[in-house]
């Protein structure tokens, strides 16, 4: 139950490090 429980954060996780890369892309292309 406990391996289950972790997952979401997991995907938590994964999803705002996506979420601040593409950001960080799209900033950085408009200041190029």
């Amino acid at each position: 139950m406990q391996r289950f429980m972790r997952w979401p954060l997991l995907l938590a996780i994964v999803v705002s490090i996506f979420l601040r890369e593409t950001k960080i892309n799209k900033l950085w292309q408009m200041g190029k």
